[in-house]
């Protein structure tokens, strides 16, 4: 887990936070890892001027809320406060049934995770992630990591839905075929081979 503090001028309205460098604990692995250019991003429907926020968390599931409201305000006229919403409520039911907007994801690799509360959850779903990216580097001989993944997955949330298509067309991790099932059945693989 790490933090960030964000000077702000006299500014009021919505407010998108992206994060192109830095590391990450990797939820697999329990290794730091570059972002090497890879953004997560989360975003604020209304920022009031002079207010401190905390607890905002830059996650690749709030990367996908953000892609996923950006297509339904600008293809469906949704205003971005209930666009972002929408995508955050659809994310947090399908995984893990939690708040992905504030909760901080448990590092599965260190000691101390004693209950499968909302934290350890988060940490579930994405050392799920960076294992199927794992699993997909030993396939192909090379090495990918959360935000190899998490970066085509936030390709394929532009069009409004996880169908393994982007906006330059179909996409592929490693050479494999996105498809439609990296949330579903790829993520449930990854699961079980962090739990194995």
């Amino acid at each position: 887990a790490g933090a960030f503090t964000v000077p702000m001028p006299a500014y009021a309205g919505p407010l998108l936070l992206v994060a192109t460098s830095g590391a990450f604990i990797d939820p697999a692995s329990g290794t730091s890892t570059p972002l090497d250019g890879a953004e997560l991003t989360t975003a604020l429907p209304e920022h009031r001027s002079g207010s401190k926020v905390a607890g905002l968390q830059l996650t690749p599931v709030s990367t996908w809320a953000v892609a996923l409201a950006a297509h339904h305000a600008r293809a469906e006229g949704v205003p971005a406060r209930d666009a972002l919403a929408t995508a955050f409520e659809h994310l947090n039911a399908h995984l893990g049934a939690l708040d992905w907007r504030n909760v901080a994801p448990a590092d599965l690799t260190a000691p101390g995770v004693a209950t499968l509360g909302p934290e350890a959850r988060a940490g579930l779903v994405l050392a799920g992630l960076s294992f199927r990216a794992r699993l997909a580097a030993e396939r192909a001989g090379t090495t990918a990591s959360t935000a190899t993944i998490s970066s085509l997955l936030t390709a394929d949330a532009l069009d409004g839905t996880f169908d393994g298509v982007g906006p330059s067309g179909p996409l592929s991790l490693l050479g494999a075929p996105l498809g439609p099932f990296a949330l579903r059945l790829h993520l449930a693989q990854g699961l079980a081979a962090f739990l194995a």
